[in-house]
């Protein structure tokens, strides 16, 4: 059953990876479901990072934070996130990590809402059915895919770092000392020097490199990303595993075109399910490395692109049943 409100301890174990998978089923529905649901899930996930970082320096006692943090965030911060104090059944890793929030949260929210700093008011940009490109206030241009979003600071050119939902494709303004970041689930993403794609999906986080270099990083650990080369994170893994990017179809959004060249059948329908919200199914499985060889344009209406395929792999027999579309 899909759930209006979920519960701050199962998101918090969600989190950290420990959610059973009845759990991490009913929070990827609950997410998916609305992005104020993504976004809430973003906002804890960051105060609960920030928390890790910051309780070493926090100038106040864990009582002291935490009862500062609940009186300023229910007097000034709309909508809030009620952060539950910690069941037994948690394990030793989320006390661990409920603790540090705790004694962190008084300095977190002093920094990120205090209401005299101008400079982090913060601007989003959303995405619905279509796919935004917009023009951040360094020059940095942000490519949007549709049911998407980006947060960032207002005063952007000092502080660029943005908190994404969803995909988006950055080509990232140079020449400006403050370093550009994404952050997105529990990883954060460093440019140095490039144009990149970053993709969050079904539990996962997708680093794409196009030109240049970024840093990836998770938890303890950071890899370099070079042109053409890509990393797939599991959320509650770090696990990092740089692969060649196997095509362009990524950035099928930005270029409206759909670029194949020997590339498998079956990734080539996931980007065309993706792109058109169709439901496009391989029931030979011997046709999933068939490899296709086209160039389409994102305008072209879905049964043109399947005829075009279907010309060009004269295998494969295309049968409609409803919305279903079966490849056969």
């Amino acid at each position: 059953m899909m759930k209006g409100t979920m519960s701050e301890d199962i998101l918090i174990k969600y989190l950290l990876g420990e959610a059973n998978a009845v759990e991490k089923m009913e929070t990827e529905i609950w997410v998916t479901a609305d992005l104020k649901n993504a976004k809430k899930l973003d906002d804890l996930r960051i105060i609960l990072e920030a928390s890790r970082k910051l309780a070493v320096s926090s100038p106040l006692n864990e009582e002291q934070a935490w009862s500062n943090f609940k009186v300023r965030k229910e007097k000034q911060v709309p909508d809030p996130i009620l952060l539950k104090s910690v069941s037994t059944r948690f394990s030793w890793a989320q006390i661990a990590a409920a603790v540090l929030l705790i004694s962190a949260a008084g300095w977190m929210y002093s920094y990120l809402y205090h209401p005299g700093r101008n400079d982090i008011k913060t601007i989003t940009l959303t995405s619905t059915e279509k796919f935004i490109t917009d023009t951040l206030p360094d020059g940095s241009i942000v490519h949007l895919n549709k049911n998407s979003s980006i947060t960032y600071a207002k005063n952007f050119s000092k502080y660029r770092n943005i908190n994404l939902i969803g995909e988006a494709f950055f080509e990232v303004k140079h020449g400006i000392k403050s370093t550009f970041t994404v952050s997105v689930n529990d990883v954060l993403v460093k440019d140095i020097g490039t144009a990149f794609n970053v993709k969050a999906y079904l539990g996962k986080t997708e680093v794409i490199v196009e030109e240049g270099v970024v840093e990836v990083s998770k938890a303890a650990k950071t890899i370099r990303l070079n042109e053409n080369e890509m990393v797939n994170i599991q959320n509650g893994s770090a696990e990092m595993i740089v692969e060649k990017s196997p095509d362009h179809l990524y950035n099928y959004y930005r270029s409206k075109i759909f670029t194949a060249n020997n590339t498998p059948l079956d990734r080539l329908v996931n980007v065309l399910n993706e792109a058109y919200g169709a439901d496009i199914r391989i029931d030979n499985k011997a046709l999933n490395h068939v490899p296709i060889t086209v160039t389409i344009r994102w305008d072209s209406p879905l049964s043109d692109i399947l005829e075009i395929i279907r010309e060009t792999t004269p295998e494969i027999r295309i049968q409609k049943k409803g919305p279903i579309i079966h490849l056969q």
